[in-house]
């Protein structure tokens, strides 16, 4: 069973997430801090991470390079309501595999999980 990691420090957005991806067979972990976030990291691998972009202490693409260092293999995607024009850039530089706008097409988000699921996408 694919298992998904989402950040976000709003509880609504982790239990959302986590009701919807549940729904569709995936295992998910929630983690309303990038600290604990990295800290879950270090005790379980995960295939796919949803970082939100801003939490306070340690923002999304800091995680996000955490991750890339200590589980290469995940695939981690940024959600922000923030966007910006060298914002894509910054998420690519950091590892991230897309940027995902809020509020969040769940459907278009779904397709390009199950996407980076696949072998070699």
């Amino acid at each position: 069973m694919p298992t998904i990691l989402v950040a976000d420090d709003d509880a609504d957005t982790c239990r959302n997430m986590a009701d919807l991806f549940g729904d569709w067979g995936y295992a998910i972990e929630t983690a309303q801090s990038g600290d604990t976030a990295l800290v879950k990291a270090r005790q379980q691998p995960y295939d796919v991470a949803l970082l939100d972009l801003r939490m306070p202490g340690m923002d999304g693409l800091t995680l996000c390079r955490h991750f890339k260092r200590l589980q290469p293999p995940m695939v981690t995607m940024l959600v922000t309501a923030y966007g910006g024009s060298d914002l894509h850039e910054q998420a690519r530089a950091a590892g991230a595999r897309h940027l995902v706008l809020k509020p969040v097409d769940f459907p278009r988000l779904l397709a390009l999980v199950e996407k980076a699921l696949v072998p070699n996408n």
